[in-house]
């Protein structure tokens, strides 16, 4: 299955879902598959850098998991690098992956996710938001994600969304 298969296929599930139906998605309850999606998100995020394409794939089977087997925090941050993949080249969906996204956002609410909040406001706000949001909206939470990743110890989250966050803002002029 090609990771455009993929997409269509999680795409047409999504579609069928209203916010509330996403939102009341059972948990997951699965050991195994909460690991299993742990690992893939860092696997993920590490692929963005090696190998973009594997980085579409995880992303997609992140999606697919939690679909099937319920929802964790890891589900919010896979939901919302899938967001990512629909705005990518291979698809280029902005509206799609911006209604994806802003559904992750609410699901990172539901969990608590607060470590995890750091990443995926990276992802949100520095590659998806800012196709629609205003750029000083966006650097603003951009700063948060530094702030919070400087409070939980994730300083690698940190830094990544300081730098984002200084370049939107010379963008914006703010």
């Amino acid at each position: 299955e090609t990771v455009v298969q993929m997409v269509e296929n999680i795409q047409s599930k999504l579609n069928e879902m209203t916010d509330s139906d996403f939102m009341a998605t059972k948990p997951m309850e699965s050991p195994f598959h909460y690991s299993l999606m742990q690992f893939y998100s860092q696997v993920s995020f590490l692929s963005y850098f090696v190998n973009t394409p594997m980085f579409d794939f995880f992303a997609c089977k992140l999606v697919e998991i939690s679909l099937e087997h319920g929802f964790c925090k890891y589900s919010a941050l896979g939901i919302m690098q899938y967001s990512a993949v629909l705005l990518g080249k291979l698809i280029h969906d902005v509206q799609g992956g911006y209604r994806v996204g802003k559904m992750a956002l609410k699901l990172l609410d539901r969990f608590d996710a607060t470590d995890i909040l750091p990443h995926t406001y990276l992802v949100y706000y520095g590659f998806i938001a800012v196709h629609i949001e205003p750029l000083q909206s966006c650097t603003c939470m951009l700063k948060r994600g530094f702030m919070v990743g400087l409070s939980t110890g994730d300083r690698q989250m940190a830094l990544m969304n300081g730098v984002h966050y200084i370049q939107k803002s010379l963008f914006s002029g703010t």
